[in-house]
């Protein structure tokens, strides 16, 4: 969908042939139809500038409002990307697949994140990639507003690469050394969603 910048021009080519030499008539017409320009255009701007992808300052913190998130301490390209979150958790219904989707507009395109339901009353979410603590708080609060009610969370993050662990597959690194930092795995994070 396009604006159109030309009502006038438009109107007055349809105007009939005998009136097309009047010119009050013209006058007329042009009057009227250049205030539906203007409304057009008014409207437009709407249109596209309460887009998340284009607001901006005050125009996000009004989505916000909308959607119930505050800005607190986010820069403007991060509250943005909240507001994604927090209107993807609006539309949920709580499936593990809804989980995941919510999860990983916070946890962005270098992560990867995964779901282990244990029936009929926990869940786990897994996000590998680097997230600092207060991404991972956020994800856990995400997670206790999407988890279905009466269902137990945990999340749970690492590095995706090197992560630590006991199995004896080559995606582990086991134990580490004490002596030597460059041996072993990393240890994940690990949260109970309250």
């Amino acid at each position: 969908m396009q604006p159109a910048h030309d009502h006038t021009d438009t109107a007055l080519a349809l105007l009939a042939q005998q009136f097309q030499t009047k010119e009050r008539i013209r006058s007329l017409l042009s009057a009227l139809v250049s205030q539906v320009q203007g409304t057009e255009d008014t409207l437009w701007d709407l249109h596209i500038d309460r887009r998340l992808a284009r607001a901006t300052d005050a125009q996000l913190d009004g989505i916000g409002r909308m959607v119930g998130l505050r800005r607190g301490r986010l820069s403007e390209e991060s509250y943005r990307t909240y507001l994604r979150a927090q209107i993807r958790l609006l539309r949920s219904h709580g499936t593990p697949e809804d989980l995941v989707a919510v999860v990983a507009i916070v946890a962005g395109s270098g992560s990867a994140v995964e779901i282990d339901e244990y029936r009929p009353t926990s869940v786990v979410v897994r996000v590998w990639g680097s997230l600092d603590d207060a991404a991972l708080d956020d994800i856990v609060a995400l997670v206790g507003k999407a988890r279905p009610a009466g269902v137990r969370g945990y999340v749970e993050s690492g590095a995706a690469t090197g992560a630590f662990t006991f199995d004896s597959d080559d995606e582990g690194e086991g134990l580490g050394d004490v002596g030597n930092s460059d041996v072993g795995g990393v240890l994940a994070a690990a949260k109970r969603v309250p």
